[in-house]
């Protein structure tokens, strides 16, 4: 009898940890399925021989194919200090990335949808910080990261900011290991998600 409620348990358990990444994959399985004829034509010729991409960096290709394949883009070439938010250079290759993600958002305006009122939020920020200082400090200043993302791509890549929402996440979710100065570096991040 034990063995029945550990095992159903444990059962439960790897359901749990399971949905989130079943969901992701359906989101992803979803937006390919509600392509055009077209464009899934035009995606299997950019996986194919990138002829499209040409004269386009590695980030850029990078980028185009994650936001195709994942419908999300992790933007590490951000490089943001502790404790900022500001992006007062940016670097080319985020530049490159987030010209990709601006030109995606715009050629797909078709897939909007649309309600009475206003355009449904198209493109998530997510911002990350490593683990020091306090969680309401790196909520805060994460909530930020995700805003100077969002307010690039409105302001230099003409993507409505009405189409893009920004959240904090703060150290919740780490890519890295926050013990390391490289490690806290790769977890002050912005995640770009399609929707």
């Amino acid at each position: 009898m034990l063995a029945l409620i550990a095992a159903l348990a444990l059962l439960f358990l790897l359901t749990l940890l399971l949905l989130p990444a079943l969901g992701r994959q359906r989101k992803s399985q979803l937006r390919r399925n509600s392509a055009s004829p077209a464009s899934d034509m035009e995606d299997a010729d950019d996986s194919d021989d990138d002829s499209n991409d040409a004269g386009r960096s590695p980030a850029a290709k990078a980028a185009r194919k994650a936001l195709r394949e994942d419908g999300r883009l992790t933007l590490p070439a951000i490089n943001f200090r502790p404790n900022e938010a500001e992006l007062s250079q940016p670097s080319a290759a985020l530049r490159e990335q987030l010209a990709v993600l601006g030109e995606h958002l715009t050629q797909n305006k078709s897939a909007a949808r649309e309600t009475t009122t206003t355009a449904t939020v198209r493109v998530t920020s997510i911002g990350h910080t490593d683990r020091q200082g306090s969680r309401e400090h790196n909520l805060a200043l994460s909530l930020r990261r995700a805003e100077a993302i969002a307010d690039l791509l409105a302001g230099e890549y003409r993507v409505p900011r009405e189409r893009i929402r920004a959240i904090g996440r703060g150290f919740s979710e780490p890519v890295a290991d926050n013990s390391t100065p490289d490690g806290r570096q790769r977890n002050r991040r912005v995640v770009v998600e399609l929707e």
